[in-house]
């Protein structure tokens, strides 16, 4: 994700605050003068540097997609031709599908409804 775009800085921020139980526990405590906003009330907000740290956080702390929750609970499930499970995720995972059979769409790959991200609420 690309925090250099405000939306993708304040969202992976917020999702790396949410990871915390402490101030002392993210990044910006280490930074010096900067509090969990990336600013401080003695120095200004250094936006390339609060852009860094979350950038860096995000590369380390990647979302978590269908596809990889689907391969952790089922370790060995085959994968298809494209590395996602070989089911619709919408029979899995709930919700609809536009692709699927029933849909009368043409059946394409799924790796795109596979690999988006998971919602916070089924990511468990």
């Amino acid at each position: 994700m690309d925090c250099r775009e405000t939306k993708n800085y304040l969202k992976e921020k917020r999702r790396m605050c949410d990871t915390k139980k402490y101030c002392n526990e993210c990044p910006f405590y280490d930074v010096e003068g900067m509090d969990c906003f990336g600013s401080s009330a003695a120095k200004p907000i250094n936006a390339k540097e609060a852009i860094a740290t979350v950038q860096k956080w995000s590369d380390e702390n990647p979302r978590k997609t269908y596809a990889q929750d689907f391969f952790e609970k089922f370790p060995e499930a085959k994968p298809d031709k494209e590395g996602v499970p070989r089911m619709c995720r919408a029979n899995c995972y709930g919700g609809s599908c536009q692709h699927s059979p029933v849909s009368e769409v043409s059946r394409v790959p799924c790796k795109a409804c596979w690999n988006e991200e998971m919602k916070a609420a089924d990511d468990e």
